[in-house]
């Protein structure tokens, strides 16, 4: 990200650039230079969420979706440091992602897709989770990473342009001692220090500050050049194709005038000289207002993309206000619900809602999904019954003096999506006795009666509308629970009983767990299994629905199932079997429905003294019987949904159980 070659220039060619710094005394520097008599205000590190999810996830296990509580453990650890340290965190997340950028952003999930395609590939030769070298981010991460820091008290703002952008604004107009991120942008904006997450050491509190002026001192130019020096050079507004031809007329005179010049760096080196040699005007820099009208229109646009509030560019240019986005559905929508969902969605309370309300325009990254598994179902095509009925909610499914009904365009990355163009998807109407859902009822409404209708809506999302009676029994988290894993049994074909059955298990099983017991719990089994979810694909995105993985340890391993000694919500691995008959929706459906609501009740008392005969249950959703259990504690479905019953729904589908299990790896 940043600048093209920038980082690298910095670090190889120009290491003077590069300052050792300690946050410490970089922070007490900051108070006495800036806060002179203030004896409240804590110096404010301002931190590129986006850009410090590698660093945060620094748990061993990753490629069967992430270890959640380990996770946290390594946030608060963050979090501690700097405010032992007596500096205060503000941290932002990418919201959007402008129009500008769009090819930009295809090209690095297009790129990313081929790292996740050898990840497959490693785990299908060896068995076993690949290195480092091989490491992708457990899906959602961002998305959950928003929620956990908020958590922990921590100020979590969502961007609703270009994050960093927002992120040097704040900087500059808060006057915070840094910006802690990756990205050479930072330099470009210069609106406050620019240090690197990937040199941090958190056990000394040090890290390493990119010195904007050092590097206008090295390529002799000023602080207001930088930008132009950006885009020439290319960025993600700038394609480093479109300013080719002026790189190497400038390179070429470069030589010319330094033939004993060193190769490496040269290319940044000549594009400076190119700036500083040619005198600036009103029209523009000499050799600039040479390219073809379209190149300087794109030239301008990345210029103003720099240009925080207040500031003047380097020249004229045809406009250098930002430009604020444009809300597409305004039409539709009234202002309070359109200021809701931007403030909500700034505070990082919300997820997707903002940018379907104010332009219609939604995206999910990649996840890890085998593309040569054509059996499973992407988890994009999955939910996607489910997104259209919650874009019902959102915006009107017809419009009532016959005009176009607004659509919503997906920009979801799954196998086999060249991302050539988005998906448009139409909302949907919910189908369920309550009636329309009104938005401002469902947001502002405080009585009874909206409460209900908030279940029932979001039942209906799910078509569970039957489910309405379980409610009570289960806290919201539960349910959620609850409503997407039975979604998934009656969308996805080839998901068994024990994807069922282990999925409810690891959303229980660890949740009366600390990471330290987590951390000391041992195994029966501790072989990494290869394959992802069967699933579990859907379950990633069932997360970004529902919220945060919940880490799974090998808690039972049966007959084609496993589940991951470290791997996360995701952490199965099933192997082929039969697809279940026709008819499966209506026979499995109220089975599945009640006998997983009982076992989340049993399982979320886990000191219920239950009385199980061995061999005749199912037992702790785990998929074990003959005594075994969870968290010490054994749990049987309800008599309307016990073993037989499930059998009876899923006839060819044998209930298979397995003894592997002891006692100390259920706790």
């Amino acid at each position: 990200m940043g600048v093209k070659g920038l980082q690298y220039f910095m670090e190889k060619c120009c290491p003077e650039t590069c300052v050792m710094v300690d946050f410490r005394e970089m922070a007490r520097q900051h108070v006495n230079s800036h806060q002179q008599g203030s004896s409240t205000t804590l110096p404010t590190l301002v931190v590129d969420g986006m850009a410090c999810l590698r660093h945060w996830y620094s748990c061993q296990a990753w490629v069967y979706g992430g270890q959640w509580k380990e996770y946290m453990h390594c946030l608060k650890e963050f979090v501690g440091a700097f405010t032992t340290a007596g500096i205060r965190l503000v941290f932002f997340f990418d919201g959007v992602v402008e129009e500008e950028k769009r090819a930009e952003w295809v090209k690095r999930r297009l790129k990313v897709n081929e790292e996740v395609a050898r990840v497959f590939h490693y785990l299908k030769c060896h068995g076993q989770q690949p290195g480092r070298g091989l490491f992708c981010l457990p899906s959602g991460l961002a998305t959950f990473s928003r929620f956990a820091l908020k958590s922990l008290g921590q100020e979590t703002w969502c961007s609703v342009r270009e994050a960093d952008y927002e992120i040097a604004s704040f900087a500059l107009r808060h006057n915070c001692m840094g910006i802690l991120g990756q990205d050479t942008d930072f330099i470009i904006y210069g609106s406050v220090p620019y240090l690197s997450v990937a040199q941090l050491r958190i056990d000394s509190m040090t890290t390493v500050l990119f010195s904007t002026d050092k590097l206008c001192h090295a390529l002799q130019l000023q602080k207001s050049e930088l930008p132009l020096l950006a885009c020439l050079l290319g960025n993600d507004v700038v394609p480093e194709q479109r300013m080719q031809r002026l790189r190497s007329d400038a390179l070429a005179a470069y030589r010319r005038k330094h033939p004993q010049s060193p190769p490496q760096g040269e290319k940044i080196y000549a594009v400076a000289d190119f700036i500083s040699s040619n005198k600036l005007s009103r029209e523009g820099a000499h050799g600039v207002s040479c390219l073809p009208l379209t190149d300087r229109e794109v030239l301008e646009k990345g210029i103003q993309y720099y240009l925080l509030p207040g500031q003047q560019p380097l020249w004229d240019i045809s406009d250098t206000s930002p430009h604020s986005p444009v809300c597409l559905m305004k039409s539709y929508l009234s202002p309070d619900i359109l200021q809701a969902a931007k403030e909500k969605h700034m505070r990082a309370e919300c997820f997707m809602v903002y940018n379907v309300l104010y332009d219609g325009v939604v995206e999910c990254s990649n996840t890890l999904e085998d593309r040569e598994d054509a059996e499973l179902t992407p988890q994009a095509i999955v939910y996607q019954p489910c997104r259209e009925r919650i874009y019902g909610i959102l915006l009107p499914t017809n419009t009532d003096r016959g005009g176009q009904a607004p659509t919503v365009r997906e920009w979801f990355v799954f196998p086999g999506n060249p991302l050539k163009d988005p998906k448009v998807v139409s909302p949907l109407p919910l189908n369920h006795s309550v009636g329309k859902a009104d938005l401002k009822a469902l947001w502002f409404g405080k009585d009874s009666e909206t409460k209900c209708l908030r279940i029932s809506t979001f039942l209906a999302v799910f078509e569970l509308d039957e489910f309405s009676v379980e409610h009570d029994r289960l806290d919201g988290s539960l349910m959620a629970v609850l409503c997407l894993v039975t979604y998934i049994a009656m969308q996805v074909v080839h998901l068994s009983l024990e994807d069922i059955d282990a999925y409810l298990s690891q959303a229980i099983c660890v949740r009366y767990k600390s990471y330290t017991e987590l951390l000391h719990t041992r195994f029966a089994l501790a072989e990494a299994v290869f394959e992802w979810v069967a699933g579990g694909r859907q379950v990633s995105g069932m997360m970004c629905l529902a919220g945060p993985n919940q880490p799974s340890y090998r808690l039972w391993e049966g007959p084609g199932l496993s589940c991951g000694a470290t791997g996360g919500s995701a952490g199965l691995s099933v192997c082929p079997r039969a697809d279940p008959p026709g008819g499966r929706q209506q026979r499995l459906r109220m089975p599945l429905l009640h006998g997983a609501a009982d076992a989340l009740e049993h399982l979320r008392r886990p000191a219920l003294p239950l009385k199980v005969p061995a061999g005749s249950l199912r037992e702790a959703t785990g998929g074990a019987a003959g005594g075994q259990c969870i968290l010490g504690v054994p749990v049987p479905f309800s008599e309307r949904a016990g073993p037989g019953n499930l059998q009876q729904a899923w006839p060819d589908h044998p209930v298979q159980t397995t003894d592997n299990t002891s006692r100390e790896a259920c706790g």
